[in-house]
């Protein structure tokens, strides 16, 4: 078995295939030229996306930043600029499992300081409806 901790996403194709050349029949393997998810011309500003949220989403997602609003672009917390298409794309697509994987690694609520009590709840609530609607129930 072969671990590899750390490093910034810009980076993991360099480090896997550093560690997979230190294995017997990966000594000639390259690096895929496509690029990274998100990576690429950012997308125009949609309908109704306040330009701070806009240019929040953009930072976060690149080009996947058009499908995170189309999730949802109310604000989780009124003072920040993270948005419940944030919640949603983290539980949809990125596979979080827990309200703390949504607050404090998926969205910057607990970074700003905005991680209320109310917060918690309410992503708590839509992690719960997830797990619902995505264990077969309704």
């Amino acid at each position: 078995m072969v671990s590899v901790a750390g490093g910034k996403l810009t980076t993991h194709r360099r480090i896997a295939v550093a560690a997979l050349r230190r294995l017997p029949g990966f000594r000639r393997i390259r690096p895929s030229p496509d690029p990274l998810p998100g990576a690429g011309r950012p997308p125009t500003r949609p309908p109704g996306a306040e330009p701070r949220v806009w240019e929040h989403l953009l930072r976060l997602y690149g080009t996947e930043a058009a499908r995170v609003a189309e999730l949802g672009l109310e604000p989780v917390h009124p003072e920040g600029p993270d948005v419940w298409g944030q919640v949603r794309y983290a539980l949809e697509r990125e596979w979080a499992c827990t309200v703390e994987d949504v607050v404090r690694r998926r969205t910057t609520l607990a970074l700003r300081g905005l991680a209320t009590a109310e917060v918690w709840e309410r992503v708590a609530a839509a992690v719960a409806d997830h797990r619902q609607v995505h264990a077969g129930g309704n």
